[in-house]
C-alpha cells in the first residue's frame, strides 16, 4: 500500500474538507482560536458495535485492527479525550 507524507496527511484532514464544503480555510496562529485533532498514527484500535452510535454505520472494518486513532479534539476551551 502506497503510504501518504505528513504534509499530504495533513492538508487531506485538515483544510482541504473546509475546502469542499465551501469554509475559509484556518491557519494556526499565536493568540487565534483552534479547533484541533490530536491524531496518534500508531495507536492500534478495534471498531466495535458502540462505535455504530457515533455515525459510524457503513465500514467494512468491523473488528479488524486498525492503525491510527484521533486521540483529543480541542475547539475553543472544550477538550476531549478518546
Amino acid at each position: 500500500s502506497k503510504e501518504l507524507d505528513r504534509s499530504t496527511f495533513v492538508q487531506a484532514i485538515s483544510n482541504q474538507p473546509r475546502t469542499l464544503l465551501g469554509l475559509e480555510t484556518k491557519e494556526l496562529q499565536e493568540g487565534a482560536q483552534a479547533d484541533l485533532c490530536v491524531w496518534d498514527a500508531e495507536a492500534k484500535w478495534i471498531p466495535q458495535e458502540a462505535y455504530k452510535s457515533a455515525g459510524a454505520r457503513n465500514t467494512h472494518l468491523w473488528k479488524q485492527e486498525i492503525r491510527g486513532k484521533v486521540v483529543a479534539s480541542i475547539r475553543a476551551s472544550d477538550v476531549n479525550l478518546y
